[in-house]
């Protein structure tokens, strides 16, 4: 699911806003959420939950600039949208690693390109992946998955909700997609490291009780890449 907020203090622009995302998301046959704060400081407390912000500029109290500036140094590294009646703001959108802005009033064309450009990112960018099930697509966050595990030419994405998400597809790509933070410890699995709680020389131990098969000669590649993984933490915190 992606999760969008809007901040913005002009109702009619929110509502204006939201039906378009929603009209977009839609027609993409994607799972969505959307979320509308009236000010940036209401934002702030939620602000890590969103993979994507559009951000008023003209704010009353903490302009959207403030609010970017603030977000950046608390560490939030989703995607902002500054929303501008004045051109001449782009200059200063990218100084807070903006993906990129819209001008008041939204064209439907700056839009589209905008979201279809965001929707790309979010399948490169590897905290995020697209799965096609049928004629859908989904885009599941990383941090949800427990574990993959592959039967046959079938892949089952096992989520941190109880829920599987099953499509068509090798594992060797998936590897390659979800990077460094998961481990392969059986041909037919692999494991999201941050939800192993414990391990032996035959199996993994998940953090919702579910235990994995452990490949004989795999338990010190496990155990290096739980090290790795524990350092990057560290490194985040510091």
């Amino acid at each position: 699911m992606v999760k969008i907020a809007i901040c913005d203090d002009e109702k009619l622009f929110v509502n204006e806003l939201h039906t378009k995302i929603k009209e977009f998301f839609l027609n993409k046959r994607l799972e969505f959420l959307v979320t509308e704060y009236i000010s940036g400081k209401a934002l702030m407390e939620h602000a890590s939950d969103n993979d994507l912000i559009f951000l008023d500029v003209k704010m009353p109290d903490q302009d959207g600039f403030k609010t970017a500036e603030i977000l950046r140094e608390k560490g939030f590294a989703g995607n902002l949208i500054f929303v501008t009646i004045m051109k001449d703001d782009v200059y200063r959108a990218f100084e807070y690693e903006a993906f990129d802005y819209l001008v008041k009033p939204l064209s439907q064309t700056s839009f589209e390109h905008t979201m279809q450009r965001f929707l790309r990112s979010l399948n490169a960018g590897g905290k995020q992946l697209m799965v096609t099930q049928k004629n859908e697509q989904r885009i599941i966050r990383l941090a949800d998955i427990l574990y993959c595990e592959v039967i046959n030419r079938k892949i089952n994405l096992h989520l941190f909700d109880g829920s599987m998400v099953e499509y068509y597809g090798k594992i060797s790509v998936l590897e390659q997609k979800l990077g460094a933070d998961f481990f392969k410890p059986h041909r037919s699995y692999l494991v999201n490291l941050k939800y192993i709680t414990s391990y032996n020389s035959n199996e993994i131990t998940l953090g919702s009780g579910e235990r994995l098969p452990l490949s004989r000669g795999r338990k010190d590649a496990l155990t290096n890449a739980l090290i790795d993984e524990l350092d990057d933490n560290i490194d985040e915190v510091r």
